[in-house]
């Protein structure tokens, strides 16, 4: 996605900020993770920026931590 940002956009992600915690599920999220709606699963809020330092990306992922394990890496 950095790439398409770059090479279409002219726009270069120089860095991000990941929060990690725990948040409630959202129902529509529910039957993909395998858990109800509201139960705590683990969530991550990134606020990327650009070049000129100015918030230009913002994310928001919940994830089900006994299926999956969050790795970010910017290089």
């Amino acid at each position: 996605l950095y790439q398409y940002y770059k090479q279409s956009l002219g726009l270069v992600i120089t860095r991000v900020e990941d929060r990690v915690g725990v948040a409630p599920l959202p129902a529509w999220g529910a039957a993909d993770l395998g858990q109800p709606a509201g139960a705590g699963v683990g969530f991550v809020e990134r606020l990327g920026f650009d070049q000129d330092n100015q918030p230009a990306e913002y994310s928001r992922t919940w994830f089900n931590p006994n299926r999956a394990r969050y790795t970010a890496r910017m290089q």
